[in-house]
């Protein structure tokens, strides 16, 4: 499972063009959003897996937490793209050919003549 989530958020963290350093914080900051979730058996952070006896049921299971790790890093990528896109002015959700440059200011526009 974690495997198959890190090369997805591998590829949608390239295709929005951020650093693969922050694929750890948001990594982070879902276990610290979650660490307190209770041991209540209910899918997808309250399980203890060795108590899942049917192979079915333990997949669903895994499938389930698959997808919610997935996005939660997933949003986490784009509201950190978001954020550092803002603070450093540019145009949001626009990104540029170049992701090493990706966070430069971009040359000021002139207005054409009325």
């Amino acid at each position: 499972m974690h495997d198959r989530v890190s090369k997805v958020i591998n590829i949608y963290a390239a295709s929005i063009g951020v650093d693969r350093s922050l694929i750890s914080y948001c990594r982070t900051k879902m276990d610290l959003d979650t660490v307190l979730y209770p041991q209540n058996g209910l899918p997808p952070l309250g399980v203890t897996y060795n108590n899942v006896s049917n192979k079915k049921e333990l997949e669903t299971i895994i499938e389930i937490r698959e997808a919610f790790e997935t996005n939660y890093v997933k949003l986490c990528l784009a509201n950190a793209r978001s954020t550092l896109d803002r603070a450093a002015g540019n145009s949001v959700g626009t990104p540029t050919a170049n992701p090493s440059t990706q966070f430069d200011t971009p040359a000021p526009v002139t207005p054409a003549p009325r």
